[in-house]
This record gives C-alpha cells, sequence and structure tokens, in this order.
C-alpha cells in the first residue's frame, strides 16, 4: 500500500509555478464561500481556507467573499469597475442562481475553464481525478469504478472517465453491489458519506483508489474523513488519503486554471506518480 502525498505535490508545484510570477499581479481569484449550518459548509469552509493560503503563497491576489457580497449592488458595481481581472471559485454548496448571475456578467468562474479542452467544463476536482487515471494508465484496457456515479462530482468523473477519456468504466452507488469493485484498475469514491468504502469493498487488484469524500468533525482539533475507511488504505497498492490526497491536488489544478487565464497556456507539471501522459493541449 502506497499513500499518494498529494500535499507534496503541490509543494513542489507550487515552488516551480512561483517563478512564473512577477508583479503587478492582473488577476484576482474569489472565493466564494456561503455558510448554510449544513455538514457540507464546514468542508467549505476548511477547503476555503487551504485555497486561500496557497494563492498567497504565490502572491497572487485572493480573498473569501460571501453571498451577501454578491447579492450587494455596491460590490457588483465595484466588481465591475475593477482594475483587475475577476476569478471565481464556488465553494459548494452555493446558489446556483447566483452562480449564474455572476457568470453571465462575464467573469470566469474556474470550475469551467481548464489548460486542457478535453478538462474543459468539468470541475478542478474532476480534473485532478482524471489525470490521477491517466497518471495510472497502462494501456487502453484500463478498467475504472466510479462509486456515487449519480452525484454531483460522481456524474462527471463517470462522464469524463468513459467518454473523454474513454476507459471502461462501470458506475456504482448506495445499493450497488460495491463489492464488485475488487476486480477494477481503479476505483474512484465520490459518495460522500464516511467511511462509505469498507476494506471488504477492495482488493489488492486495486492499482489505485482515489478517495474524493471530504467530511469535517467540529472540534479542537478538527477531524477529516472521506469515503474510504482508513483500515481499508492498506488492501489496495495505492490510496489517496483524506486529508492530504486529492484536495492539494484540487488546489494544484485550480492554481493551474488560474496561471492558464493569466498567461493563455500552462506547462503543467509532471505529478511523477507514473508514466501516464496527459491529452494534449
Amino acid at each position: 500500500m502506497n499513500l499518494i502525498d498529494g500535499r507534496s505535490i503541490l509543494n513542489n508545484a507550487i515552488s516551480q509555478y512561483a517563478d512564473l510570477l512577477t508583479p503587478p499581479m492582473t488577476h484576482r481569484v474569489n472565493i466564494a464561500f456561503h455558510y448554510d449550518q449544513s455538514p457540507y459548509s464546514l468542508s467549505a469552509a476548511v477547503s476555503s481556507r487551504s485555497k486561500l493560503q496557497y494563492f498567497e503563497i504565490l502572491g497572487i491576489p485572493v480573498r473569501i467573499i460571501g453571498l451577501e457580497h454578491l447579492t450587494d449592488p455596491r460590490f457588483l458595481e465595484e466588481l465591475e469597475g475593477s482594475d483587475y481581472e475577476e476569478l471565481f471559485i464556488y465553494q459548494k454548496p452555493f446558489p446556483q442562481h447566483i452562480i449564474q448571475q455572476i457568470t453571465a456578467k462575464g467573469f470566469v468562474d474556474l470550475d469551467k475553464v481548464s489548460w486542457s479542452k478535453s478538462f474543459e467544463g468539468y470541475s478542478a476536482v474532476v480534473e485532478a481525478i482524471a489525470r490521477l487515471l491517466l497518471e495510472f494508465k497502462v494501456d487502453n484496457n484500463l478498467t475504472v469504478a466510479v462509486a456515487g456515479s449519480k452525484g454531483r462530482f460522481g456524474s462527471q468523473v463517470y462522464d469524463l472517465a468513459k467518454n473523454e477519456l474513454g476507459f471502461d468504466t462501470t458506475g456504482f452507488d448506495i445499493g450497488s453491489n460495491l463489492h464488485d469493485m475488487k476486480d477494477y484498475d481503479i476505483v474512484v469514491s465520490a459518495i460522500g458519506k464516511r467511511g462509505a468504502i469498507q476494506a471488504e469493498h477492495l482488493s489488492d487488484k486495486n492499482n489505485l483508489v482515489a478517495d474524493v469524500g471530504f467530511a469535517v468533525e467540529p472540534g479542537i482539533p478538527e477531524l477529516y474523513y472521506g469515503d474510504v475507511c482508513p483500515s481499508a488504505y492498506r488492501t489496495p497498492k495505492h490510496v489517496t488519503p483524506v486529508p492530504g490526497g486529492v484536495g492539494p491536488l484540487q488546489v494544484l489544478t485550480l492554481v493551474e486554471r488560474v496561471l492558464h487565464c493569466m498567461f493563455g497556456s500552462v506547462d503543467v507539471m509532471d505529478w511523477g506518480l507514473s508514466k501516464g501522459s496527459l491529452p494534449a493541449r
């Protein structure tokens, strides 16, 4: 069993991408976050802080804004007169009609753009998963199981893996026989339920298990959980842990999307996990 250290990959990339950036900065990242007292809001708050931290390290102007800002005519007027090219990250859950209104004004939604045409229209976390699949691609017969394939992220992963990347992809959901995932090369879990994937659902035939789930248990310190039970980590050959797996890779993908917006193109860094190739730009 090997844990994929997303933080190390992110930190290595940040140190390289920092050389591309010199003042004055022309773009600003707005992280739109709305706390609605749901469990998802706790996860979104942690994710927002992480993104803020890394954009600040790079010296890219960034701020966290709330729903109250994006419904305030004075703020919107200020936004439209900004000297920056304003870019947006919407932390889910965020009211869809507000996203549509801001996008209609011409502001970039970073979950819709990418340096690669293969990933345009897919969220940053889905691109991160797709790049993991490509890193672990051995041949064109790669088999992929997507748990939670009807959910918000799982449906995108399923569509991208099957229709864009051409992998032999099967969807699983709550009520499916998750034990059947044992025979797949790669398992992606986007169920969004703590500990939904147990050791009994996996095997050493799984070359990679990618955990998209992220839940926060409040306290001092906060505790973080994914879909995959930690006791199952020893079963597959490779696994993305929670925390520290897919989350940092999502941040890295967003950084690359910002660089793409700033420079028109970006030479993305090889993650160095295997000899898989990325789709052509």
